[in-house]
């Protein structure tokens, strides 16, 4: 974690900020107030510069002098080299702060400005011990309950914003001028003409972030599902030879379906890796929802997340340092999206005219109620995303799009207006590259945020080397012709190259998912956490929510998320309360039954 405060000079109450915790800097123009700790975080002073951050390992003194020379030449601090996720650099005699975040978006930034005063920090914690006030924007609810999160630099509390991944903030503290940049610097330039040396870089890029752990002396563990993305990461471990232990996670006690474990474990039986599979119950699923929510400080987006934390928290051995982790891979490579796409287009160049929308659309609109294909087919998808029914703004909608629509009342530019922002600065781009900037940038960009801090809660560093920038920009120029021959046609080639079995790549994926029946029914697992909501939310809205549709469902938990997220962080009600009730709940329900 770290936090700073950056105040202009002459309007700084230091006596409030120096404890044991601040290191304070006193510069001509600005006074930096420093608070880190030593899993991530990193902080030095090369006058008039301070330097804040946040690492995946820790900076030797040569990275740290590689790092003052960049800003000394005003070169933006080389990420991929230095390891660097997210980082500030202040010049206390000119007041002026520079805040970067990385493309491998491992990290929240999250800031607010004040009359010349800033507060910037990895953790919220830190906001509200500053006495920054916390109020719930209750204006994104709409984009929240189909998306599972809002797109930054907004966030869910109305005064705090959150750096994207790939940009950054230059702020002037006097004047409180900010400007917003990016740091996507994307070569489309093919760098390899052929299959076989596409591989290769992959290949190679993708084990760099590993030799972090093969250069430390602790061990690693790999959260191995048995699918493409892990079992590479699998093969890789063996490659470089880093030992590692992996494990999996499931609802099995729950649900009775043993769901990625078998695969989990044939993978594992593969690479002679020491497996383990982690399950959870009802009781204690509940139970680490609260203190994930909690640990995130954010709602967790996946239903899965309460399980990995915790399985961080229990089923990890205590001498593991590291976690791999595969997220990301669906996003960076070809995904049924981008194919969807690729071999839609001459069917959508004949449905995008005036004529057919004219024609057609209103038989179709009544077909496709019950037809996804059909429903792809009546967005728009040209060039030009402006238009809010562009098929872009269906990718990752896990709660009901029509039912939020039309619940608020607004249209849909409430729900699909943080994420046109945000694409709004990559608008030259192809639309095959949105779609990946997107998806990366949004929901894996949440969910890596959210896992890497129920890891860090634990005590463990999470390292997703499929989000490594040197990655992410080399495929960028890697042509689509090649790439999107099949669903992650490069990923698959790697693995047969690697030794996996061809069952292993072209199996079926098993998902992660916990189906609704499970948790949203009446009197199903979350029928406590309904009673409660209802002080927050009306009841008979709730009720009308607990239903085994997916997409309706997801907007119950949406609700249900935002209701805990407000309890935790913004009233600051214990966990251990809230807890308590909802045993209570659990035990008269339970009583009733009988």
């Amino acid at each position: 974690m770290f936090y700073f405060k950056v105040e202009a000079k002459g309007r700084a109450e230091t006596k409030n900020l120096i404890n044991n915790s601040y290191t304070v800097v006193d510069g001509d123009a600005a006074i930096v107030s420093v608070s880190t700790d030593d899993l991530y975080s990193f902080y030095g002073v090369r006058y008039p510069n301070v330097f804040i951050g946040e690492a995946l390992a820790p900076l030797t003194e040569l990275d740290l002098k590689r790092l003052y020379k960049g800003v000394v030449l005003e070169r933006d601090p080389q990420f991929a080299d230095l390891r660097v996720a997210s980082i500030a650099i202040i010049n206390v005699a000119t007041g002026r702060i520079r805040v970067m975040r990385s493309v491998s978006c491992n990290r929240p930034v999250y800031y607010h400005r004040g009359q010349g005063v800033f507060h910037c920090s990895s953790h919220l914690r830190p906001f509200k011990a500053e006495g920054v006030k916390f109020e719930f924007d209750d204006d994104l609810l709409p984009e929240f309950l189909v998306y599972r999160y809002v797109m930054p630099p907004k966030t869910l509390l109305r005064n705090i914003s959150s750096i994207p991944g790939g940009c950054g903030l230059i702020i002037d503290i006097e004047s409180g001028n900010t400007r917003n940049f990016n740091l996507w610097r994307v070569d489309r330039d093919p760098r390899d003409s052929s299959l076989e040396q596409a591989i290769e870089s992959v290949s190679a890029r993708l084990g760099h972030p590993l030799m972090i752990v093969k250069e430390k002396p602790h061990k690693a563990t790999l959260l191995l599902s048995g699918g493409l993305d892990s079992s590479i990461l699998g093969a890789l471990c063996k490659k470089v030879n880093i030992s590692v232990d992996s494990v999996s996670s499931g609802f099995h006690k729950i649900t009775g379906d043993p769901g990625e474990s078998d695969y989990a474990r044939t993978a594992a039986d593969l690479f002679g890796f020491n497996h383990k599979v982690y399950d959870i119950d009802e009781k204690d699923y509940l139970t680490s929802l609260i203190d994930c929510i909690s640990f995130a400080e954010e709602p967790i987006h996946h239903l899965q997340s309460a399980v990995l934390g915790s399985m961080f928290a229990r089923s990890i051995k205590p001498d593991t340092k590291y976690l791999v982790n595969g997220e990301g891979a669906d996003s960076l490579f070809s995904s049924a999206v981008h194919l969807r796409h690729i071999k839609s287009k001459n069917i959508v160049r004949f449905t995008d005219t005036r004529l057919f929308k004219s024609l057609a659309r209103p038989f179709l609109n009544s077909l496709a109620a019950n037809s996804e294909r059909i429903r792809y087919l009546l967005y728009d998808h040209s060039d030009d995303h402006s238009d809010d029914s562009h098929f872009l703004w269906t990718l990752e909608a896990f709660g009901d799009m029509d039912w939020v629509r039309d619940h608020f009342g607004k249209g849909l530019t409430p729900i699909v207006e943080g994420r046109r922002r945000f694409l709004g600065q990559f608008e030259d781009w192809p639309l095959l590259d949105r779609i990946t900037i997107l998806l990366f940038c949004s929901e894996v960009d949440e969910t890596m945020r959210v896992w890497g801090k129920l890891a860090e809660e634990a005590g463990f560093i999470m390292i997703y080397p499929f989000s490594n920038p040197e990655l992410i920009s080399y495929l960028f120029s890697v042509d689509w012709n090649l790439k999107a021959r099949d669903s992650k046609y490069l990923l698959k080639r790697l693995a047969l190259k690697s030794g996996i079995p061809e069952q292993i790549i072209n199996r079926p994926k098993r998902g992660f998912g916990f189906p609704a029946r499970f948790w949203a029914p009446p009197g199903a697992l979350f029928q406590p956490l309904v009673d409660m909501a209802a002080e927050m939310f009306d009841a008979a809205l709730l009720k009308s929510l607990q239903v085994e549709n997916g997409l309706r469902a997801m907007v119950l938990w949406g609700y249900l998320n935002i209701y805990l997220w407000h309890k935790i962080v913004i009233e600051g009600i214990s966990t251990s309360n809230i807890k308590a009730e909802i045993a209570s709940r659990r035990k008269a329900l339970e009583k009733s039954r009988a």
